[in-house]
This record gives structure tokens, sequence and C-alpha cells, in this order.
């Protein structure tokens, strides 16, 4: 038995190390579930939404009448992929104009992702902003440090 078990760590390892993930895997793995923009993020703003990043590469923002997050007043539809640690969502539907614009492409540079706060560095304008994982559809403001 004793002589068992360093074979049998030594194998657990060399599994470990086949199926560990790259970088972009990671941050496609952990992306996925919903997200708000936090409450200390340059981007702030009091309209209620949450952005969903389903795990098949597609992803929803969708935006409510009010913080209770009951009635929907507009959605934008997303393909999502992640290459090189820049996000990048491309707009294939929307319910009206002001929620954005059919193939316009966005990308931002993944600056952190944890389980709960992500922070992305916009390749289009150079903001820098954070969401927070949330079900909810608007974070309190607050203020930032």
């Amino acid at each position: 038995m004793r002589k068992l078990l360093p074979a049998a760590l030594a194998a657990l390892a060399l599994l470990g190390a086949c199926v560990s993930l790259t970088q972009d895997q990671r941050y496609s793995r952990d992306i996925v579930g919903s997200w708000i923009v936090a409450g200390d993020s340059p981007d702030y703003r009091p309209v209620p939404m949450h952005e969903r990043f389903y795990k098949d590469g597609t992803a929803r923002i969708f935006w409510f009448a009010d913080s209770t997050c009951t009635r929907i007043t507009g959605e934008t539809h997303l393909q999502w992929r992640i290459v090189g640690g820049v996000l990048v969502t491309t707009i294939t539907k929307v319910s009206d104009k002001k929620f954005g614009h059919v193939g316009d492409v966005l990308k931002a540079r993944i600056v952190s992702l944890t389980g709960d706060r992500m922070v992305l560095h916009s390749l289009d304008d150079g903001s820098t902003f954070a969401r927070k994982r949330s079900t909810g559809c608007l974070a309190p403001k607050l203020e930032t440090i």
C-alpha cells in the first residue's frame, strides 16, 4: 500500500498537468454568468442593467426600468470570445438602436478576472472599467479611493 501511494500521487500530478487550462480558457470559463457595472467603476451610471455571458459564446445585456430588475426595457445580443487575453464582443441584435449597432465589434483587454470582479481596459476608447458578479441590475454608487 505504501508503495502505491507515491505512484498514485505522481499519476495525479501528471494528470493535472495534462488538463491545465490556458489563460484564455480560464477567462472563458470564469466570465460565464451575470455581471453589473461595479459601484466604484468610472463608467458607473444609475442605469439598471446586467450583462449575462453564456458558455456557448453568446451574451446578452439586459436594460431594466428600475433597480427591481423586473421590467426589461431593452436588450443587446452579442457573440463573445477571448483571444490573447482580450474580450472580443460582436453585437448581433438590438431591441432598439439606443442599445448598440448590429455588427459593431468591441475589444477590451482583461486586466483581472476573479470570482466576483472583472476589470477591463477598452482597446476602443482607452477607458478602464469594472464589473461585479451579480444577479441584480444596479450596484450602489461607491466612492473611489
